[in-house]
């Protein structure tokens, strides 16, 4: 399966940049973390976690299902993930060399990397910057490096959570199952679902960059705020390929690529789309030249496109 990802991810970044060979080298460094994200993820192991309560209230209040669980459980699989990534992450990225060589060492210490995991799995904004405060660095540094070595945690983690029946009747801007923002937007025709006899337009669904869930949303809403008025979202796409465009709504000022697969005869598959978003990097230059704002916590849609 790692395999068949990578292909798939290869030809997708290679038909990319002979479009767009000024991002080749951009391209290369994020496909490089990507893969060793998959790497790590296949030898990162959970025990079963299905025993545990998610009650009506808190689905209906949102509330995802990673949080619910202790944040012992995610020590040994995160510490493993960082020993395995740790070296590479900073050959990747040689800038930040010298700080992940710091935040490795610092791993060791229980109350920190249970300070980085709260600010990962529950999106605890005090936790991550004590953690960062300790170290002395700044908090967005601390969280590309937790985000990076938490990913193959949650993808590992995520088979036994989405199973639960309750992910698929969510319909929320943010994954079920960890809690993360969403990177991609796609609309697909499933012919097997009655509610499409009438529409041909497709269904709209949300990946995760985080534990690669595909999960439904609300077709003509903003994924950031929730509006629904279409003098506020507006599409944007280049001439060549209007089946790949970005989404962006004048109400919150954000944006998230789209990739319309209803229409367009060559579906990508499922296996690709960690590496869709990131094949889509010249419309987030695009968006945010605009002066809008991505939703994506993708790490690559973080960095300012405009000054690449």
């Amino acid at each position: 399966m790692i395999m068949q990802q990578r292909d798939v991810c290869d030809e997708k970044v290679d038909l990319f940049v002979n479009k767009h060979p000024e991002f080749k080298e951009f391209m290369a460094r994020w496909v490089k973390l990507l893969v060793l994200q998959q790497e790590v993820q296949a030898g990162l192991k959970f025990p079963d976690v299905q025993n545990f309560a998610w009650t009506e209230e808190e689905f209906i209040g949102g509330v995802p299902l990673a949080t619910k669980l202790p944040l012992q459980l995610f020590a040994e699989p995160f510490r493993l993930s960082a020993a395995k990534m740790g070296s590479q992450l900073a050959e990747i990225f040689p800038p930040l060399g010298e700080s992940i060589d710091r935040l490795q060492k610092r791993l060791e210490d229980d109350t920190w990397s249970t300070q980085c995991l709260a600010a990962v799995v529950n999106g605890d904004a005090a936790a991550l910057a004590a953690a960062a405060s300790s170290v002395d660095m700044s908090a967005e540094i601390l969280l590309f490096y937790a985000r990076a070595v938490y990913s193959p945690c949650a993808k590992a983690l995520r088979p036994l959570l989405e199973q639960h029946p309750s992910v698929v009747l969510w319909r929320k801007r943010y994954c079920p199952v960890c809690g993360s923002d969403p990177d991609l937007e796609t609309l697909e025709i499933h012919a097997d679902e009655a509610d499409f006899v009438v529409s041909k337009s497709g269904q709209a669904w949300l990946h995760c960059p985080q534990c690669g869930l595909h999960w439904r949303f609300s077709r003509a809403v903003c994924p950031s705020c929730g509006t629904q008025e279409n003098s506020k979202l507006t599409r944007y796409s280049l001439a060549d390929n209007p089946q790949e465009f970005i989404y962006a709504c004048d109400a919150c000022n954000h944006y998230l690529p789209c990739i319309d697969m209803a229409e367009s005869p060559a579906k990508d598959s499922l296996a690709s789309m960690d590496c869709a978003s990131l094949s889509m990097v010249h419309l987030d230059a695009m968006a945010q030249a605009r002066g809008y704002e991505p939703l994506s916590p993708a790490a690559w849609a973080l960095v300012r496109m405009v000054d690449c």
